[in-house]
């Protein structure tokens, strides 16, 4: 009994570490490129392959401990470290809000019926509908992540 269960394991083993999800990558029709594990039917949809990020340099390059009972170095990060990832995230914030308020001002100026590029390169023009989920997202956006920021 005991080895009929190690030989179907194994194999059940090796077969489920071999097999990986497929990741699939298209455009919306608003030109937004989304990736999924399956595509929405009866859209064009690339299968695309995806790898392991190598580890950071921070990182040490192994997250296991080193035998001697210390954290590892993943885990531990200089002050330093953390107010420049601090300083960072707010000039990407402050980067962000000044895109979504000049998306909002182009999306009002030009109006409903406006010509607008979309994101892989082609001129469209939209609905009211789109034009207005457009302008709601970006007023909620500058709503909740740029209430504080001046104008």
């Amino acid at each position: 009994m005991r080895a009929w269960v190690v030989a179907v394991a194994i194999p059940a083993l090796i077969l489920a570490f071999s097999v990986s999800a497929k990741i699939y990558k298209w455009v919306d029709e608003d030109g937004q490129v989304n990736y999924g594990q399956q595509p929405p039917t009866g859209v064009e949809a690339e299968a695309v392959s995806v790898h392991a990020a190598p580890p950071s340099a921070k990182s040490g390059g192994s997250s296991s401990n080193d035998g001697g009972g210390s954290r590892s170095t993943a885990t531990q990060q200089p002050q330093e470290d953390s107010e420049d990832t601090s300083a960072s995230n707010e000039d990407a914030i402050t980067e962000n809000c000044r895109i979504a308020r000049q998306n909002l001002s182009t999306l009002e100026t030009a109006g409903p019926g406006g010509r607008f590029r979309t994101a892989d390169g082609e001129v469209t023009r939209y609905t009211e509908e789109q034009w207005q989920q457009r302008v709601e997202r970006n007023r909620k956006y500058l709503e909740v992540y740029c209430e504080e920021q001046t104008q």
